[in-house]
């Protein structure tokens, strides 16, 4: 499989991305790796957890699992054939920008209050342009499940969430978690 340059050009991503075929049908999918020897074990733990929210979590505006392997070198995730948020709004006319952008953020709101609303009560915690994918057909989807966690009190993930967090370059940090206060987020404020 031919590997995208989505990992060169975003340093904060440690998942590399893969464009291939599936075996049975030779229909498209993405391949998503994480190397497991030469990545930090914080990222590859938080890694591992994203993988297997990857396996639960379905909606249709978040990145659909199709089939995935823990290895002992690399996990292997795949997932319907997308593109990078970056690189697709790299190549899209500018007369289709505004539609498809609106359309864009309209699929990831529908992903986040999936999310963040009953039953679920759940943070993403690393929303940011790389984990933001797109498909053939323009539907943004929400990927990069890797500090996704409960946020109410008592959430069974909360600390994974604040063990891992450090994955999460500053500038998407919200700023009340820049200064480590989760008090917002314990009382149940899905914005924080």
């Amino acid at each position: 499989p031919a590997q995208s340059s989505y990992a060169a050009r975003n340093p904060q991503a440690y998942w590399a991305l893969f464009a291939g075929r599936r075996k049975a049908d030779g229909a498209e999918v993405s391949i998503h790796k994480l190397d497991k020897v030469n990545t930090p074990k914080l990222k590859v733990e938080a890694g591992m957890h994203g993988f297997q929210k990857m396996k639960t979590m379905r909606h249709p505006y978040i990145l659909q699992y199709l089939d995935g392997v823990d290895l002992e070198k690399e996990v292997v995730l795949v997932t319907e054939p997308v593109t990078p948020l970056g690189d697709w709004l790299a190549t899209l006319k500018p007369e289709f920008r505004e539609d498809q952008v609106a359309w864009g953020l309209r699929c990831l709101a529908a992903a986040l209050e999936f999310l963040t609303g009953a039953p679920h009560h759940m943070t993403h915690g690393m929303i940011c342009s790389h984990n933001v994918f797109v498909t053939k057909a323009g539907d943004w989807k929400l990927g990069g499940l890797d500090l996704l966690c409960e946020w109410r009190q008592g959430g069974k993930d909360i600390f994974h969430f604040q063990l891992h967090e450090a994955v999460v370059p500053p500038e998407y940090r919200a700023p009340e978690r820049r200064n480590n206060n989760m008090d917002l987020m314990l009382k149940g404020v899905p914005g924080a």
